[in-house]
């Protein structure tokens, strides 16, 4: 009887144990992830002061050469940007200055500001290559802190030479890898997907005839009634159509 009883207290005492253990597994894995979160968060609203120039790492909307030129009062989350819900679109004026800003303080000595669009929420623009004319990397530039950081989407996914996804490209890092603007889809035929991607999904909109080829996918302006409105990109390789859904209403282009 005495043998059964310090049986029962023995595995009493391991469940007690391992009841212990994973509690305090769980109290610490909490802390953790809200000590980690806070670093996070102090990390992606980091800035610098203006003209300065900072390295960030990997991370959604971070490269090389942020600047702060504004008060920020941090507003709404869209399309991966964080915008003050009454900030004053960006100039053409003050978007040139701060892509050639960026430009200035990168290493990038064979590129050169292409298209710009300011929309009411940002500003996006094309850096080309002077060499080849050929489309390098798509960015967006913050109404507030005027940092120009990679757009998402297309840019990041599926741009083969200067994608953040990879070991070098827009995080500031050489471009050792040799690709090539050739792709299986054609211009005309990147044209022709879009349109009957936006046939089937957003009918009233068309898509512009002249695609801009980057490495690994086009972009087009989609247009409704003849006027320019926003953009889509096709995968040169796969013929996917992803629709740029993170801009507001375009008010100016420039270079087009």
């Amino acid at each position: 009887m005495d043998r059964k009883i310090g049986w029962i207290l023995a595995i009493s005492a391991v469940v007690v144990a391992s009841s212990a253990l994973v509690l305090v597994v769980v109290v610490l894995g909490r802390m953790l992830w809200h000590s980690e979160s806070t670093w996070m968060s102090q990390w992606m609203s980091h800035r610098v002061e203006a003209g300065a120039p900072q390295e960030f790492g990997m991370g959604l909307g971070m490269m090389d050469g942020g600047y702060e030129t504004r008060s920020s009062r941090w507003g709404m989350m869209q399309g991966g940007v964080f915008v003050d819900a009454n900030v004053e679109p960006l100039t053409m004026a003050e978007a040139e200055s701060a892509l050639e800003d960026f430009l200035s303080a990168s290493a990038y000595d064979d590129l050169e500001i292409g298209e710009i669009m300011i929309f009411d929420n940002h500003a996006y623009a094309q850096f080309v290559e002077v060499s080849t004319g050929i489309g390098a990397m798509e960015v967006l530039v913050d109404p507030v802190s005027l940092a120009v950081t990679p757009e998402h989407g297309p840019n990041m996914m599926w741009n083969q030479k200067y994608s953040t996804m990879g070991s070098h490209g827009m995080m500031g890092g050489s471009l050792s890898r040799v690709v090539s603007v050739e792709m299986p889809v054609s211009e005309d035929e990147a044209s022709k997907l879009a349109q009957s991607y936006l046939d089937e999904a957003y009918p009233g909109l068309d898509v512009d005839e002249h695609a801009d080829a980057f490495y690994g996918y086009y972009t087009l302006h989609t247009l409704q009634d003849g006027e320019t409105v926003g953009m889509l990109s096709v995968n040169g390789y796969t013929g996917q159509v992803f629709l740029h859904t993170w801009h507001g209403d375009l008010l100016e282009m420039h270079g087009e």
